[in-house]
């Protein structure tokens, strides 16, 4: 956020999409990294924290639904960071209470009261959150709104 609103301060917009797709290229290659990890070995990564059966039973679904958000959650961050740092704040604040509200909760219920999914059912329903909070951040940073705002 600080190299944003130094950019937009010496009125250079462009150094902040530079600085938001370089953040957006590391933090999304080490989180998809990360979420690769987090799916295709959960067991692995359940056994460092217990080796109980049940545990791993437990986790093992919780760890690939959180592997599959790890991209999403890395656009989000970064995104709404950089909008936040070019003065964008209201936006990024409503987006996360309208996803959190309209998505996650709703969906949340349907999995777990609905379809009995169980904790799975919880943490299925962040991924869909986060990737819709991610749609929502870069729509609103490509139509650069955040340039006309005085920082």
């Amino acid at each position: 956020m600080r190299l944003v609103g130094h950019a937009l301060g010496v009125r250079k917009p462009q150094l902040v999409e530079r600085y938001a797709y370089e953040g957006l290229w590391q933090g999304g290659l080490m989180m998809a990294l990360l979420g690769a990890l987090m799916f295709f070995f959960p067991a692995q990564l359940v056994a460092f924290f217990s080796n109980d059966a049940g545990v791993t039973a437990t986790a093992t679904p919780v760890w690939r639904a959180a592997g599959l958000m790890q991209p999403a959650l890395a656009v989000s961050f970064i995104i709404l960071g950089a909008l936040r740092g070019a003065g964008d704040t209201r936006w990024p604040l409503m987006s996360r209470i309208l996803t959190t509200w309209v998505m996650r909760l709703p969906l949340t219920f349907l999995l777990v009261g609905t379809l009995n999914l169980g904790l799975a059912g919880v943490w299925l329903a962040m991924p869909t959150d986060f990737t819709l909070q991610a749609v929502l951040a870069l729509w609103r940073f490509h139509a650069g709104r955040w340039k006309r705002i005085e920082v």
